[in-house]
């Protein structure tokens, strides 16, 4: 009787230790469990928190695009403010939109026009129109013709200066002439045997 009292004691004994080491096992995976279903909740809070940022606070760079694409249209904005008075004038300016818009031609002038232009402006003026230097090569070129390498002669500015004002206006009074004869032959172009005319009446038979 002792004896089948004390194996029913332990086996007892022997349960409640199998229950507590599953009990202690639940509790352990139980425990994991929790701390997962923590961390998991932790996660989706932090996701949850950056995607209601990213709605609707923008990063740095949105908001620069939002405003580079906000300034121009301020910008137009005021300038249309300002320059209301010179879109109407414009609008005044314009053609009905019936009738079409003529470009204008450029000013064409006809070549009489342009000589009786540069005759007027040659006349008031008292520049010389030879230039300096070749005339001046000229007359060098010229005395050297007559002269030997022991006597080389030298010009001064101003005696170069009166040879071209002389020269100048033998030439002005020869066209005169010459301009003159053509008009007698009921021309008007100066020809080649007017001048040779012109010089022939002077006494010129060069």
């Amino acid at each position: 009787m002792e004896q089948s009292m004390s194996s029913e004691q332990a086996e007892r004994v022997g349960g409640r230790v199998e229950r507590l080491g599953g009990l202690q096992s639940n509790e352990s995976i139980n425990q994991r469990a929790l701390q997962l279903l923590q961390r998991n909740r932790q996660r989706r809070q932090l996701l949850q928190r950056q995607e209601d940022r990213s709605r609707y606070v923008p990063d740095e760079a949105k908001r620069r695009v939002v405003e580079e694409a906000k300034a121009p249209v301020v910008a137009e904005r005021r300038r249309t403010d300002d320059g209301r008075e010179e879109e109407r004038a414009a609008r005044d300016a314009r053609p009905p939109r019936g009738t079409r818009r003529i470009a204008k031609k450029p000013q064409r002038y006809r070549p009489s026009d342009v000589a009786l232009q540069e005759i007027r402006r040659y006349q008031r003026s008292t520049e010389l129109l030879i230039s300096r230097m070749p005339f001046a090569r000229l007359v060098k070129e010229v005395t050297d013709q007559f002269t030997t390498a022991d006597q080389q002669m030298r010009w001064q500015s101003m005696a170069i200066l009166a040879l071209q004002e002389a020269s100048e206006a033998y030439i002005v009074g020869l066209l005169e002439h010459t301009n003159l004869l053509a008009l007698h032959a009921k021309r008007v172009t100066v020809m080649r045997k007017d001048m040779q005319l012109a010089r022939r009446i002077r006494g010129q038979f060069i």
